[in-house]
């Protein structure tokens, strides 16, 4: 049983879309950002390192050039280390932004129609089965087809080779394709994995920040939508 859509239809666009907004801002604002400097702390690492053997191999047996490509060696160590992190967080986050919109959905069916989750379940197709029961059209919402891509990446990123990695790589097979390390004018891309083995370790599966935006608006678009899917339907009794 759903009551007083139009309360719902405020709830989504002053709890649901505002935390949404919110958890973006921190993430493109104050975490991603952190990452930008990588490269210069990459040739600032290699700097150190190149200091240090100066230190220690001195004399007339010191050979500059092995001394500049181990400390370029270093440098590189670091940079490929932490863009592995980079994209290990952006992997993470888009599970947890999906993690967060199904609480959410849970919620509002919970409150609503006395529904319990089962293993398995599509939440995003229980809520629009549930409320088109009740009048209210949600299936030509737009955010749908972006938002069954988040599913999809966010269960690979969990589970990695699966059923949901099969489904992506056919919806988006340049996710699986791995980016150019471009740090220390490193230009060869590094090997596409054949199978999905670890994504939470930054490998075998590359979300963009533009991927994660996107999946951001879809996210609050869909909560808008509903909002005023409700409101068109005048917020009528739904049981």
């Amino acid at each position: 049983m759903m009551r007083n859509g139009l309360f719902w239809a405020n709830h989504f666009r002053r709890v649901n879309v505002r935390s949404v907004e919110a958890f973006r801002r921190a993430v493109f604002d104050r975490v991603l950002p952190t990452f930008n400097s990588i490269s210069a702390e990459a040739d600032a690492v290699a700097e150190q390192r190149l200091g240090q053997l100066g230190q220690t191999s001195a004399g007339p047996s010191f050979e500059g050039d092995i001394a500049a490509e181990q400390a370029m060696d270093a440098g590189l160590e670091y940079y490929v280390a932490m863009t592995g992190v980079y994209q290990a967080l952006i992997n993470a986050l888009t599970v947890f932004l999906h993690h967060l919109f199904e609480q959410q959905l849970c919620f509002f069916l919970r409150k609503n129609f006395l529904w319990e989750p089962r293993g398995g379940e599509n939440l995003l197709d229980v809520i629009i089965e549930r409320l088109g029961g009740c009048g209210v059209d949600c299936k030509g919402l737009d955010g749908r087809p972006k938002l069954g891509e988040l599913r999809l990446v966010a269960n690979t990123v969990k589970h990695a080779e699966g059923r949901s990695s099969r489904e992506l790589s056919v919806l988006r097979p340049d996710l699986f394709e791995a980016p150019d390390l471009k740090g220390l004018g490193l230009q060869a891309g590094r090997p596409t994995a054949k199978r999905v083995s670890l994504p939470l370790a930054g490998q075998d599966l590359y979300a963009t920040p533009g991927d994660l935006a996107s999946y951001f608006d879809a996210v609050a678009r869909f909560w808008k939508e509903l909002a005023a899917a409700l409101e068109t339907s005048n917020g009528r009794a739904c049981v």
